[in-house]
């Protein structure tokens, strides 16, 4: 192996090492403001029995009702909850 094939596997490493720690630094940064919304969320059913728009961190979550739940826009992000009995029983991310 000559050293130059040896600093190009060294830099496809270094590239591919990268752009993988960047997906999940995004992925942290996507779960975050899941956790955040479902847990407002969460607490706002609980207490009051249904759940309206409300600022987060990030800005505005926007909601709209559905026949058993709930969408919810927030920072790029679409999630379907599901209720039942003042509690959320399932959520999906559209």
């Amino acid at each position: 192996m000559n050293c130059l094939t040896l600093i190009m596997a060294m830099s496809d490493l270094i590239i591919t090492s990268y752009n993988i720690y960047a997906d999940l630094d995004g992925f942290t940064d996507d779960f975050y403001d899941e956790a955040e919304l479902i847990s407002e969320a969460k607490c706002q059913i609980v207490n009051t029995g249904k759940l309206e728009s409300m600022y987060l961190s990030k800005g505005m979550a926007s909601v709209s009702t559905a026949d058993d739940g709930y969408y919810v826009s927030y920072n790029g992000m679409y999630i379907f909850l599901e209720v039942r009995d003042r509690m959320i029983s399932d959520y999906t991310l559209k």
